[in-house]
């Protein structure tokens, strides 16, 4: 959809919807103790810090968060740019590595199965008709069943041999269903 997107508004204009969209992630993710880890083209990847139940909840609180904030901001959206983002997201856990590379250019490097395997959900998510998946290690991490998340199936992942059980995240809110409502119409 992006693609197409950019190619409606131009460069420069999908440009400055992608910065102020992300600047709304930002926002929501840094409310809740995550940090970006790195930008890739409309993508971002996002981590948080441990592995304890908080974070797993505060993960959940900010995708709350960020569906409000776009809810509230559609009219200012549709108005600069002609429509009002929509992503589809991923939350996955697992251990992860992380390295200095380079010599010329050096950089922090993120690494490990869960960052692929996360990309894979991602994609799973135009599947499930959901905004965000979660998948059962971070279901699990939860430490409790979420009323808000949904089993959607066990799906086929590039590269493991294994189908995995991923749930889709429903908004509480009855404000918040709307988008919903409105995103996953348009799958």
């Amino acid at each position: 959809e992006s693609t197409l997107i950019s190619h409606l508004l131009g460069d420069r204009a999908f440009s400055y919807l992608i910065k102020d969209f992300f600047r709304e992630i930002d926002s929501a993710v840094s409310h809740h103790g995550g940090t970006i880890y790195q930008y890739a083209g409309d993508e971002m990847l996002i981590h948080w810090p441990s592995s304890s139940t908080k974070y797993y909840e505060e993960a959940l609180n900010a995708f709350e968060e960020l569906s409000a904030s776009l809810v509230s901001k559609e009219t200012k959206y549709k108005k600069l740019y002609g429509l009002s983002p929509r992503f589809k997201a991923a939350l996955h856990s697992g251990k992860v590595v992380v390295t200095w590379v380079g010599q010329s250019k050096k950089e922090i490097l993120y690494q490990g199965e869960v960052l692929n395997v996360t990309a894979r959900i991602t994609e799973l998510a135009k599947r499930t008709g959901y905004s965000l998946v979660v998948s059962q290690a971070f279901f699990d991490g939860l430490g409790l069943r979420n009323k808000a998340l949904k089993y959607a199936g066990n799906f086929p992942v590039r590269g493991l041999e294994t189908r995995l059980p991923l749930y889709g995240y429903t908004s509480l809110s009855k404000q918040k269903n709307r988008w919903f409502e409105v995103e996953s119409s348009q799958n």
